[in-house]
């Protein structure tokens, strides 16, 4: 068993709390349905680093090696790749 992929979500313990969250999470999937569905299918990566972002790439196009991918570092914008994840020629 891979547990490199295993994700341990821990609920807010306050009722009110873990409501928003609830609904959060539902508006987050409602509103990139569409848009992870259709990046799946041209053979794109989907990562969610926050509730209401997405991060589309294509495995086809080189990461960045100084953000890794993601388009920004713990300074803010990467300056490598410009805030696109992607390795510039």
């Amino acid at each position: 068993m891979d547990a490199s992929n295993l994700v341990i979500r821990r609920e807010p313990g306050v009722p009110v709390r873990r409501l928003l969250v609830t609904v959060l999470r539902i508006l987050d999937e409602w509103a990139f349905r569409d848009l992870d569905a259709r990046a799946r299918a041209r053979g794109w990566e989907v990562h969610r680093p926050a509730p209401l972002t997405r991060v589309y790439r294509s495995p086809r196009l080189g990461i960045c090696p100084t953000c890794a991918g993601e388009g920004f570092t713990w300074q803010g914008i990467c300056h490598t790749c410009l805030g696109s994840g992607r390795a510039r020629p």
